[in-house]
């Protein structure tokens, strides 16, 4: 019987689809960058690991290199919340389950699920990014052009799905330009 190794990477941006296909069947993958706030790194499977690179691919296809931070920013927030919707049921799962980047397969998350997502995709793209936890509440901090701005991506999806589609107030219209 083989045992299952662990192969530890900081971030999916330093890893490669054909490098994760040629591993093992049974490896597993830690990203060990993931978890910034409660240092309970995510395992992922083979599988999960290529269907996570390829969704994250497949988003970033879409973005236009020429873009400044801001324009890449508004993408990624409007993709991730017609696409990802945060579902309460979430938050009573498993953390390990829901608290990962596993959300941008199942098209659902919970609250830190959608933080740890907008953080991952943002550091992919070189956008300054953390993600920060009180009471129960997760949020990101993205800094752009030395400005920091608080990003509370659930409240933003939950805004989104009951109609209110109004811009991002936490950036002016100077700095998309």
């Amino acid at each position: 019987m083989k045992t299952k190794s662990i192969i530890k990477f900081s971030n999916t941006s330093t890893i490669k689809i054909d490098q994760i296909e040629a591993l093992e069947n049974n490896t597993q993958i830690q990203l060990t960058n993931t978890y910034e706030i409660n240092n309970d790194y995510s395992i992922y499977t083979k599988q999960e690991i290529l269907c996570i690179l390829k969704e994250i691919e497949s988003i970033e296809k879409r973005i236009i290199s020429s873009w400044t931070e801001s324009h890449k920013l508004i993408f990624i927030l409007e993709y991730l919340k017609k696409h990802i919707i945060y579902s309460p049921k979430y938050e009573k799962l498993p953390k390990k389950q829901t608290n990962s980047l596993r959300g941008i397969i199942s098209k659902e998350t919970s609250k830190e699920g959608l933080a740890i997502i907008l953080n991952e995709l943002l550091l992919r793209q070189g956008i300054s990014c953390t993600y920060k936890s009180e009471n129960n509440h997760y949020w990101n901090i993205v800094t752009i052009k030395g400005e920091k701005y608080s990003i509370d991506l659930a409240s933003e999806s939950n805004r989104f799905r009951k109609g209110d589609t109004s811009n991002y107030h936490f950036l002016n219209q100077k700095e998309l330009e």
